[in-house]
């Protein structure tokens, strides 16, 4: 039996109809919707209590309203994030004395592109530690000044002492085929002493060698159990180096500051660059013969032409003088240029192009078909690459027709381009050792933080 079929007046209306309105999704507010300009305190940029209130209210409104950050709103939160981190990380503070970070707003304002809420909580979660670790430190300082040190700083401390008992002697001229080089440490080390032994020193014959060990380039360092016999290994080398391998020879450590804004009428190539750079600056110099080395730190002749300034590199043999030049910086044809330590770029290899390794000491250097070009990423050396085109460029700088790829990232730039990921991981390994995340090359000065912070 069929059921009855309804009235009309029981039918809705066509007219009477309204079609849904469909609501919008959360995802589409997210990847369409930006959190509108946050207002905020005029001292959250200086007190960190006040940024991180601040800062918290702007995630949670992020997190509860599902919208994404935009480019006004991420500048605001990295540069609160950096209002809290500078004021903790700064050991020079005092309690009623915060300084604001001047560096920052032109980093932030560098940024062209949105910014996530995951970019930023996984930036936030990378600091954490960090921030964590330094009000523990600031706790400690008010209750007793005399507990400065943390974990962080006492291994500083630790390799800076450390270095201070090595000697490192160069193989550079010491036959490829020569047992040393292939030696395991035990056996070097007791080369090493039998060659201090031998030697007509008295002073050598009581230096104790702690161990040794080989560098990448095939160097080796020895390190001694005290300061005295570092410093008898070092003075009397030209004794005991030839008993240890015919032409192995002792590099002698230098210390390199960067003075930034040098005038570019001075010269360092001449003869007299030294001497003149030392009566500028004899109070801080003792001696011509302490400046081992001054170079531009970009040597393009036809860039320097132009410009009235550039930044020097000026090498010394002795890191108190050193810190000298830092604190109190380097005058140069009357000009005073501010200093700071040279943190040098990551050391590449030309033949396979991966970092931490020079052609030297490359481990594949005796494979041909490891070798890998910088601009094509192809297995032949760079000085190999050609041009793909039937009628041959004549500079391959500006040739268009090789098809560029990086041999480390596989991305569309050359192997040593400073956008490389893998040069920016590498670089960041660099400012994670030791002897770069102190500003001084003393440990003294490094502990009393005396004079000026370099940038």
């Amino acid at each position: 039996m069929n059921p009855p079929k309804p009235t009309v007046a029981s039918q809705p209306s066509l007219r009477a109809q309204k079609t849904p309105q469909p609501q919008p999704s959360t995802s589409a507010k997210t990847s369409s919707s930006q959190l509108p300009n946050m207002e905020v305190p005029e001292n959250a940029l200086s007190i960190p209590t006040v940024a991180y209130t601040t800062l918290k209210t702007l995630l949670n409104k992020c997190v509860t309203s599902q919208y994404r950050l935009g480019k006004d709103n991420t500048k605001l939160a990295l540069e609160l994030l950096a209002c809290m981190e500078g004021h903790i990380s700064n050991p020079a503070s005092t309690e009623d004395a915060l300084p604001v970070m001047d560096s920052l707003p032109q980093r932030a304002s560098s940024l062209t592109k949105s910014i996530t809420l995951s970019d930023l909580q996984e930036t936030l979660k990378a600091t954490e530690n960090n921030i964590v670790a330094r009000l523990k430190e600031a706790e400690a300082r008010q209750r007793d000044p005399s507990a400065t040190t943390t974990p962080t700083t006492v291994r500083q401390t630790m390799a800076g002492k450390a270095r201070e008992l090595e000697v490192v002697v160069s193989l550079a001229k010491v036959d490829k085929s020569h047992s040393l080089r292939k030696s395991p440490p035990g056996t070097i080390k007791a080369l090493v002493e039998e060659a201090l032994k031998k030697s007509d020193s008295l002073d050598l014959a009581n230096a104790k060698v702690h161990g040794v060990r080989t560098l990448p380039n095939g160097n080796i360092v020895v390190q001694a159990t005290e300061e005295k016999g570092a410093a008898d290994i070092l003075l009397h080398a030209d004794k005991w180096t030839p008993l240890l391998a015919q032409g192995s020879a002792v590099s002698r450590k230098t210390y390199t500051v960067l003075a930034n804004f040098v005038p570019t009428d001075f010269d360092p190539s001449t003869a007299i660059a030294t001497t003149v750079l030392h009566s500028q600056n004899s109070t801080i110099i003792a001696h011509p013969n302490n400046i081992t080395n001054i170079r531009w730190l970009h040597s393009q002749q036809t860039k320097m032409q132009t410009k009235k300034h550039s930044s020097l590199l000026i090498s010394l043999n002795d890191p108190h003088m050193a810190d000298e030049a830092i604190k109190k910086g380097i005058s140069v044809n009357g000009a005073m240029c501010s200093t700071h330590k040279f943190i040098p770029p990551p050391t590449q290899c030309y033949r396979c192009q991966q970092f931490g390794h020079t052609a030297t000491a490359c481990p594949s250097k005796d494979d041909p078909s490891q070798a890998k070009c910088a601009r094509c990423a192809g297995n032949h050396p760079t000085r190999d690459c050609t041009c793909t085109h039937q009628v041959k460029c004549a500079n391959l700088r500006t040739c268009t027709h090789i098809q560029i790829q990086c041999a480390n990232c596989g991305k569309e730039h050359k192997s040593f381009d400073s956008t490389c990921t893998e040069k920016i991981r590498a670089t960041a390994a660099i400012l994670q050792r030791p002897e770069y995340t102190t500003p001084y090359f003393t440990a003294g000065n490094n502990q009393s933080r005396h004079g000026a912070r370099p940038a």
